[in-house]
Protein backbone atom coordinates (compact mmCIF):
# COMPACT_ATOMS: atom_id res chain seq x y z
CA UNK A 1 0.00 0.00 0.00
CA UNK A 2 1.49 3.71 -0.95
CA UNK A 3 1.71 6.54 1.21
CA UNK A 4 -1.12 8.50 -0.86
CA UNK A 5 -3.49 5.81 0.16
CA UNK A 6 -3.01 5.43 4.18
CA UNK A 7 -3.61 9.48 4.36
CA UNK A 8 -6.17 9.07 1.70
CA UNK A 9 -7.87 6.01 4.41
CA UNK A 10 -6.60 8.43 7.28
CA UNK A 11 -8.58 11.28 6.32
CA UNK A 12 -11.64 9.23 5.57
CA UNK A 13 -11.59 8.01 9.30
CA UNK A 14 -11.13 11.15 10.34
CA UNK A 15 -14.71 11.91 8.86
CA UNK A 16 -16.05 8.72 9.54
CA UNK A 17 -16.07 9.86 13.29
CA UNK A 18 -17.75 12.85 12.50
CA UNK A 19 -20.62 11.09 10.85
CA UNK A 20 -20.69 8.70 13.70
CA UNK A 21 -21.19 12.08 16.23
CA UNK A 22 -23.52 13.25 14.46
CA UNK A 23 -25.77 9.31 14.49
CA UNK A 24 -25.10 8.96 18.20
CA UNK A 25 -26.61 12.31 18.89
CA UNK A 26 -29.60 11.85 16.71
CA UNK A 27 -30.03 8.57 17.81
CA UNK A 28 -29.92 9.58 21.62
CA UNK A 29 -32.21 12.90 21.13
CA UNK A 30 -34.79 9.96 19.28
CA UNK A 31 -34.31 7.92 22.47
CA UNK A 32 -34.67 11.03 24.89
CA UNK A 33 -38.01 12.31 22.69
CA UNK A 34 -39.69 8.89 23.04
CA UNK A 35 -38.98 8.66 27.11
CA UNK A 36 -40.53 12.26 26.63
CA UNK A 37 -43.52 10.99 24.72
CA UNK A 38 -43.79 7.80 27.23
CA UNK A 39 -44.02 10.28 30.01
CA UNK A 40 -46.37 12.73 28.50
CA UNK A 41 -48.38 9.57 27.26
CA UNK A 42 -48.69 7.21 30.57
CA UNK A 43 -52.43 8.07 31.40
CA UNK A 44 -54.48 4.99 31.04
CA UNK A 45 -55.78 5.94 28.19
CA UNK A 46 -53.28 6.44 26.11
CA UNK A 47 -51.87 2.55 27.04
CA UNK A 48 -55.62 1.17 27.04
CA UNK A 49 -54.77 -2.73 25.70
CA UNK A 50 -58.10 -2.52 23.93
CA UNK A 51 -58.10 0.42 21.98
CA UNK A 52 -57.05 -1.27 18.74
CA UNK A 53 -55.69 2.81 17.91
CA UNK A 54 -53.30 2.11 20.73
CA UNK A 55 -52.38 -1.17 19.62
CA UNK A 56 -50.66 0.62 16.81
CA UNK A 57 -49.08 3.47 18.48
CA UNK A 58 -47.79 1.12 20.92
CA UNK A 59 -46.31 -0.98 18.29
CA UNK A 60 -44.58 2.02 16.40
CA UNK A 61 -43.52 3.03 20.12
CA UNK A 62 -41.90 0.18 19.88
CA UNK A 63 -40.23 -0.05 17.23
CA UNK A 64 -39.32 3.82 16.94
CA UNK A 65 -37.49 3.37 20.75
CA UNK A 66 -36.14 0.23 19.30
CA UNK A 67 -34.41 1.68 16.34
CA UNK A 68 -33.49 4.79 17.91
CA UNK A 69 -31.11 2.85 20.48
CA UNK A 70 -29.79 0.56 17.64
CA UNK A 71 -28.90 3.58 15.97
CA UNK A 72 -27.54 5.16 19.25
CA UNK A 73 -25.11 2.41 19.70
CA UNK A 74 -24.17 1.98 16.49
CA UNK A 75 -22.92 5.58 16.38
CA UNK A 76 -21.42 5.47 19.77
CA UNK A 77 -19.77 2.36 18.96
CA UNK A 78 -18.48 4.11 15.95
CA UNK A 79 -16.93 6.73 17.56
CA UNK A 80 -15.31 4.57 19.96
CA UNK A 81 -13.58 2.55 17.69
CA UNK A 82 -12.89 4.89 14.64
CA UNK A 83 -9.15 6.85 15.43
CA UNK A 84 -8.48 10.17 14.74
CA UNK A 85 -6.45 11.64 12.43
CA UNK A 86 -4.05 12.36 15.06
CA UNK A 87 -4.44 8.60 16.84
CA UNK A 88 -3.78 7.22 13.09
CA UNK A 89 -0.93 9.40 12.43
CA UNK A 90 0.43 8.34 15.75
CA UNK A 91 -0.25 4.39 15.05
CA UNK A 92 1.80 4.84 11.70
CA UNK A 93 4.58 6.82 12.81
CA UNK A 94 5.36 4.70 15.96
CA UNK A 95 4.16 1.45 14.26
CA UNK A 96 7.23 2.16 11.37
CA UNK A 97 9.10 3.24 13.76
CA UNK A 98 9.34 0.19 16.06
CA UNK A 99 9.55 -1.48 12.92
CA UNK A 100 12.55 0.02 10.95
CA UNK A 101 14.18 -0.89 14.95
CA UNK A 102 13.37 -3.99 15.72
CA UNK A 103 14.41 -5.60 11.82
CA UNK A 104 17.07 -3.01 10.34
CA UNK A 105 20.75 -4.21 11.53
CA UNK A 106 21.94 -0.83 11.09
CA UNK A 107 19.79 0.88 13.65
CA UNK A 108 21.76 -0.12 16.27
CA UNK A 109 24.44 1.75 14.93
CA UNK A 110 22.40 5.04 15.48
CA UNK A 111 24.87 7.81 16.87
CA UNK A 112 24.79 8.48 20.63
CA UNK A 113 24.04 12.90 19.81
CA UNK A 114 20.74 11.77 17.76
CA UNK A 115 19.26 9.85 20.67
CA UNK A 116 20.07 12.73 22.71
CA UNK A 117 18.33 15.50 20.41
CA UNK A 118 15.36 12.95 20.61
CA UNK A 119 15.15 12.67 23.84
CA UNK A 120 16.38 16.34 24.46
CA UNK A 121 13.12 16.97 22.04
CA UNK A 122 10.70 14.71 23.85
CA UNK A 123 11.83 16.26 26.94
CA UNK A 124 11.00 20.01 25.41
CA UNK A 125 7.32 18.87 24.31
CA UNK A 126 6.85 17.07 27.46
CA UNK A 127 7.00 20.29 29.83
CA UNK A 128 4.23 22.17 28.11
CA UNK A 129 2.26 19.35 29.13
CA UNK A 130 -0.40 19.62 32.24
CA UNK A 131 -0.23 18.61 34.86
CA UNK A 132 -3.01 15.73 34.44
CA UNK A 133 -1.72 15.02 30.90
CA UNK A 134 1.96 14.22 32.94
CA UNK A 135 0.40 12.22 35.20
CA UNK A 136 -1.32 10.33 32.60
CA UNK A 137 1.38 9.78 31.07
CA UNK A 138 3.33 8.83 33.83
CA UNK A 139 5.76 11.29 33.15
CA UNK A 140 5.99 12.64 36.91
CA UNK A 141 9.22 13.08 38.66
CA UNK A 142 9.21 11.48 41.93
CA UNK A 143 8.98 14.79 43.85
CA UNK A 144 5.62 15.44 41.74
CA UNK A 145 4.45 11.97 42.62
CA UNK A 146 4.79 12.52 45.84
CA UNK A 147 3.31 15.42 46.33
CA UNK A 148 0.25 14.39 44.78
CA UNK A 149 0.05 11.38 47.42
CA UNK A 150 0.83 14.19 50.30
CA UNK A 151 -1.97 16.66 48.85
CA UNK A 152 -4.87 13.73 49.27
CA UNK A 153 -3.98 13.05 52.57
CA UNK A 154 -5.90 14.01 56.06
CA UNK A 155 -3.15 15.58 59.16
CA UNK A 156 -3.37 11.83 61.00
CA UNK A 157 -2.49 10.16 57.80
CA UNK A 158 0.77 12.53 56.70
CA UNK A 159 1.66 11.89 60.38
CA UNK A 160 1.14 8.44 60.36
CA UNK A 161 2.71 8.35 56.73
CA UNK A 162 6.13 9.95 57.79
CA UNK A 163 6.51 8.67 60.75
CA UNK A 164 6.35 4.70 58.83
CA UNK A 165 8.19 5.67 55.75
CA UNK A 166 12.11 5.90 55.81
CA UNK A 167 12.59 6.98 51.91
CA UNK A 168 11.56 10.53 52.26
CA UNK A 169 14.85 12.50 53.17
CA UNK A 170 14.71 16.23 53.82
CA UNK A 171 17.87 18.09 52.07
Amino acid sequence: MNWYKIFYWITVADNAILFFQWLAGLGLAAVILMAIIRGVCSDEKWWDKSNQDMKKFRAWYARTWFLSAIISLIGWFGVIFTPSKADCIFIIASGSTAQFLTTDSSAKSIPADITKFIHQYLVKHTENLSDDDKRQLGLQSPKEKLLDKVKKMSKDELVDYLSKDDSITVK
